[in-house]
């Protein structure tokens, strides 16, 4: 089970981050226009910028610290929670300031807003749950350790009569 819950952890990070990726690519894009009608833009540049960065920093699967791709112990569950805290908080932000730099008449744009903030918040809210319950949840809870995924350490047997002793051991 603990696999599943990995795989829907990671999916839903990169969903987060490249959700908030393209919404700052898009601002970007929109930069020059609402520089020409004199929009006020330190604010949501400078959010947008922290945004990108760290939304590369996600997508770039070598630059993100292991404790963050795979939580697997209680001591990260308070890194998991202030931590994606903190990321949603930033994008939210940084799509709030973007879409309102904009210049968007007001039901478009509360509805681009809405939208951005129920994707990028409800993909927060399951973040820190499933970061939480993989952080509780430790891989390695029944077995040696220092291995660090406890189905790594079970050798898998061939022999039908090694299998039967294998189920009958309680590990199989």
């Amino acid at each position: 089970m603990r696999p599943y819950i990995q795989f829907i952890y990671a999916t839903l990070l990169r969903l987060q981050a490249g959700c908030a990726a393209v919404l700052c690519l898009a601002f970007l894009t929109c930069l020059p226009g609402a520089v020409r009608e004199g929009a006020a833009l330190k604010g949501p540049l400078l959010l947008n910028g922290a945004a990108l960065l760290v939304c590369v920093v996600i997508l770039a699967p070598n630059l993100v610290p292991t404790w963050v791709k795979r939580p697997g112990h209680f001591v990260h569950a308070a890194g998991m929670i202030l931590g994606h805290w903190a990321l949603t908080s930033l994008f939210l932000s940084a799509a709030t300031a973007s879409i309102v730099s904009l210049g968007l008449d007001e039901t478009p744009s509360r509805v681009i807003t809405t939208g951005a903030a129920s994707i990028l918040g409800g993909s927060g809210a399951a973040l820190m749950l499933t970061g939480l319950i993989l952080s509780v949840w430790t891989s390695d809870h029944h077995l040696d350790r220092h291995t660090p995924y406890a189905l790594d350490a079970v050798p898998i047997p061939h022999d039908p009569m090694e299998l039967r002793a294998l189920r009958r051991s309680g590990l199989g």
